[in-house]
């Protein structure tokens, strides 16, 4: 069947292994991205706007663009080359020959459960960038840009859009199986030994933030053009 209890299984342990293990960069890079789009707000206010729209233009940022962007290509680094460079090991060992002759197929049994984590993963992984790069912007702008903490979340609260939430998560929904379909792909097609499985390694991880920035563009245009 399409989704028995293996499959879930096998895609609970990809979430765990895309997501929960990424948790920690995200967490670094994500405050240090609302410090410094804090700091870029600020440097372009002028007298005549209220700071107010401090808050507005970094969750606009933050959440349409910036976080699901920097979520795809910090775990595409991680984990496409991961997924990549593991299948591509399994490749050169016969394992997948084994699970050929076995007729259990790598597709269903490899990639389809990495694919669906990625496709969580991401998500998620957006989330709580999105969360941590505001809150970091809110601390910065209000110990050190001057900017009252109400006032900040007042701009947030007055700007948001549901939409700007929406297409920042399918982004990143879209960027989860790009870089879990092309670590498959090039896995998969890995003919050789060492030197190919790191050839495959470095081309998930070149043509996974190709086509994140491609589908950036056409989410985009789609959702707020």
């Amino acid at each position: 069947p399409p989704y028995n209890p293996s499959t879930i299984s096998l895609s609970f342990d990809q979430i765990l292994d895309i997501g929960i293990i990424s948790v920690p960069l995200i967490l670094v890079i994500s405050a240090f991205a609302g410090f410094v789009t804090a700091i870029q707000g600020a440097y372009q206010l002028t007298p005549e706007i209220p700071r107010y729209f401090l808050g507005a233009s970094v969750e606009k940022i933050m959440v349409m663009e910036l976080s699901p962007v920097l979520v795809g290509l910090i775990v595409t680094g991680r984990a496409a080359s991961s997924i990549a460079a593991e299948i591509g090991a399994m490749r050169t060992t016969e394992q997948i020959d084994a699970l050929e002759v076995m007729a259990i197929d790598p597709i269903r049994f490899l990639a389809r459960p990495r694919i669906i984590g990625g496709a969580i993963s991401l998500p998620l992984l957006t989330v709580i960038s999105i969360v941590v790069s505001l809150g970091s912007a809110l601390i910065l702008s209000s110990s050190i840009l001057g900017v009252p903490i109400a006032t900040f979340i007042y701009g947030i609260r007055s700007y948001f859009e549901p939409l700007d939430l929406i297409g920042g998560l399918t982004k990143s929904f879209f960027f989860g199986i790009i870089l879990a379909s092309f670590g498959c792909f090039f896995g998969l097609g890995v003919r050789g030994g060492a030197k190919e499985v790191s050839q495959a390694a470095t081309s998930a991880v070149v043509y996974s933030s190709i086509m994140i920035l491609v589908f950036d563009f056409l989410v985009a245009s789609i959702f707020y053009a």
